[in-house]
């Protein structure tokens, strides 16, 4: 009679020693997605930040290149941040995460669009007297649009015929 008790307590040990470390991991939460571009495309690199909305701590992963991303958490609700440089960052608030839950978070990413515009300076206009003598100081080709001349052109200023 005595031998069993012994048994009985042995397995119980046995049991509440192997037990404990299946009781600790059930307390946690977990919360992961996949996070993915407008046309479906997965991003890798995107920082994923939970914060936990009570207590202000944050945990911090990056995605995979899969696109895909797991937190280990304590029960809580969280605000899950995504960023990634070139898209908008998305924000998704309120997310409850309880012990022993798996919550799944699938985002997508809009790409940042960037412009940036400038006006060209307004073109002034002066007018300014010439000498003659600096006209007829220049190459003869210089009168012509297309830098090819003959004595058409140059006749034209030097004698005043045309108009």
């Amino acid at each position: 009679m005595h031998q069993p008790n012994r048994r009985v307590a042995w397995i119980c040990l046995i049991l509440g020693v192997f037990s404990a470390p299946i009781a600790a991991v059930a307390q946690d939460a977990t919360i992961s997605g996949t996070v993915t571009d407008t046309t479906g495309f997965v991003l890798p690199g995107v920082t994923v930040e939970a914060r936990d909305a009570a207590s202000d701590e944050a945990a911090t992963t990056v995605t995979d290149g899969a696109g895909m991303f797991t937190l280990t958490l304590t029960p809580g609700t969280y605000e899950v941040t995504f960023t990634l440089p070139g898209f908008q960052e998305a924000v998704r608030g309120g997310v409850a995460a309880g012990a022993g839950a798996a919550v799944t978070l699938d985002v997508e990413l809009a790409e940042r669009v960037v412009v940036v515009g400038s006006r060209a300076q307004p073109r002034s206009v002066t007018e300014s007297q010439v000498p003659i003598d600096a006209i007829f100081g220049l190459p003869y080709s210089q009168f012509t649009p297309w830098g090819f001349s003959g004595g058409y052109y140059y006749a034209r200023l030097n004698y005043g015929w045309g108009g």
